[in-house]
């Protein structure tokens, strides 16, 4: 049971983060002007810088990759990797969003909050799920 749960969040965290980074890493001005779904949350932040951009779509999918590792092999210790690498983007980032709210809507902002508060809640349930995984060693 722990370990479907585990699996069906990490698919949902690999593609958030994948899905993301791909589009940041591949176009990174669509992402910049457009991202998400023409709504540009990005572009109202300051000027374009492609090698922010870029980069960004990089550390994405290397989240997404932690994630994917944990959904082949959903050993405590990397579900706990997983769920730590994303808290961290997560809370991090929305603190820069709280701290930005005045450049986005009143919906933009809800929508942007519950976007990232919905991966930092898969992440939380992460690390409650992973106390029934077995150990990479010891366990197995």
């Amino acid at each position: 049971m722990h370990e479907v749960a585990a699996r069906v969040a990490l698919v949902a965290l690999a593609i958030g983060n994948g899905a993301t980074g791909l589009l940041a890493r591949l176009n990174p001005r669509i992402f910049y002007d457009d991202f998400p779904f023409g709504r540009a949350w990005v572009a109202a932040d300051g000027p374009y810088n492609e090698h922010l951009v870029t980069d960004f779509g990089a550390a994405l999918l290397a989240i997404a990759a932690i994630c994917l590792v944990g959904v082949w092999r959903p050993t405590r210790e990397v579900v706990i990797a997983a769920a730590v690498a994303n808290i961290v983007l997560g809370a991090f980032h929305i603190w820069y969003h709280a701290g930005v709210a005045d450049l986005l809507s009143a919906t933009d902002n809800i929508l942007s909050f519950t976007s990232i508060g919905l991966g930092i809640v898969l992440a939380l349930m992460l690390l409650a799920l992973a106390r029934g995984l077995p150990g990479a060693y010891r366990d197995r």
